[in-house]
């Protein structure tokens, strides 16, 4: 599946007119970083209810990360919109992005990694080629660049492989890491957005 933000000049029916083929589908979600913001678009019944329900979708899919005690505190809330939104806002990984899995070299080649994107972090869970999982958070504002490149089609000759790679500043050291995915677009968008948002932040700071 390849994921990409719908662009600023596109027109989503038609867009998912001339793919029909494609089976291509459309989902609305929010895009900004802060999750406190969602506070100020609770009292809109339209962005309350695509909050919520965004919410209730990335409970389903896992993507938040739960305790069985936190999961039955939100079964309770489900019938209230609000509470639950309020309750669930602090919970590891809400609203954050998780692509598909990838292949990433690092620590090492081979690796494959879940992602989660947001809240001005890259957070990988990472499967080492010896079975053992290691967690790693990347800041956004340490990132000094990134691109995608076409990486080559896959052995079966089926499917394009595509290559994203960032250059990571820690601690006065530079690191090229590589990203082997079929979503690139959507991460280098999330990318995009979060470096943008933390620059707005830091110039609110200084005035």
């Amino acid at each position: 599946t390849v994921v990409k933000k719908v662009a600023n000049f596109e027109l989503p029916y038609l867009s998912l007119q001339s793919m029909k083929e494609l089976h291509c589908k459309l989902e609305i979600r929010k895009w900004y970083d802060d999750p406190s913001l969602d506070i100020l678009l609770m009292d809109c019944r339209s962005s309350l209810n695509l909050l919520y329900t965004q919410a209730i979708q990335e409970v389903e899919r896992n993507w938040v990360k739960l305790t069985e005690e936190q999961m039955k505190e939100l079964e309770f809330l489900q019938k209230n919109a609000n509470k639950f939104l309020e309750q669930i806002r602090d919970m590891q990984f809400y609203g954050y992005i998780q692509p598909d899995p990838c292949i990433c070299d690092y620590p090492e080649e081979g690796c494959s990694a879940d992602i989660y994107v947001d809240n001005g972090k890259i957070n990988f869970c990472i499967t080492l080629p010896t079975n053992q999982i290691k967690e790693v958070s990347f800041k956004i504002n340490r990132l000094r660049s990134w691109e995608v490149t076409f990486h080559g089609a896959t052995k079966d000759g089926k499917e394009n492989t595509l290559k994203l790679r960032f250059e990571y500043n820690d601690s006065g050291t530079r690191q090229w890491i590589i990203l082997y995915t079929k979503q690139p677009f959507v991460l280098s968008s999330c990318w995009k957005k979060m470096a943008s948002e933390q620059t707005m932040k830091a110039v609110k700071g200084q005035e």
